[in-house]
């Protein structure tokens, strides 16, 4: 059976399932975080084999298979989930046991540059800003030298609060902020993809 035909095989089942695909690629429905030095979107769904290497060897176990995300081409590419596990920042392993480049092998400083998203704090569910109480926890685990997620002291009420606020030129996505975040079910800081 050719990879197209198992696609339209999937496609066929999930819609008997009664599931609506997201459309073809990424941009046409839920973007997703793909792993760093991944090229362009439609050549990463067209290139990847669906080997599972990347997330064998992902240290975190951050990467993980797409369901239905990016739509039925993209089903069971990989994407990082930050609540599983972060992208470690001087890791190289998905880029290096990729066997098709869909994604590119990178040095340690390139992976440190790469961008795969962006972080964004929910102002409503943050602690820090929500609750006006301390919690500094996505600063302290920022692993960019420069941090990316820097804290703002204002006073609320007399009191001195310390507010985490995200840096877009610096952040890269990383999801360590979002993997270490306290606030539950959901995150109070989300990365969206590139």
């Amino acid at each position: 059976m050719t990879r197209a035909q198992f696609l339209l095989f999937l496609a066929s089942i999930f819609s008997l399932l009664g599931f609506k695909p997201a459309g073809r690629g990424a941009g046409k429905g839920h973007p997703v975080i793909r792993p760093p030095g991944s090229i362009p979107e439609e050549e990463f769904v067209n290139a990847c084999v669906r080997c599972g290497n990347c997330m064998k060897v992902c240290i975190t176990n951050g990467l993980q298979p797409v369901m239905m995300d990016s739509g039925v081409a993209g089903v069971w590419t990989p994407h990082l989930v930050p609540e599983i596990g972060y992208c470690e920042y001087k890791c190289t392993l998905c880029g290096e046991v990729c066997p098709t480049q869909a994604i590119r092998q990178l040095t340690v400083a390139q992976k440190e540059k790469a961008r795969l998203g962006v972080a964004v704090i929910d102002h409503k569910t943050c602690i820090a800003w929500d609750g006006n109480d301390e919690c500094i926890v996505c600063e302290e685990h920022c692993p960019v030298s420069d941090k990316a997620i820097k804290v703002r002291e204002e006073i609320v009420n007399g009191k001195k609060i310390f507010r985490p606020t995200v840096d877009v030129d610096l952040c890269i996505g990383c999801g360590i902020c979002q993997n270490k975040c306290p606030v539950r079910p959901v995150r109070a800081i989300r990365v969206s993809p590139v």
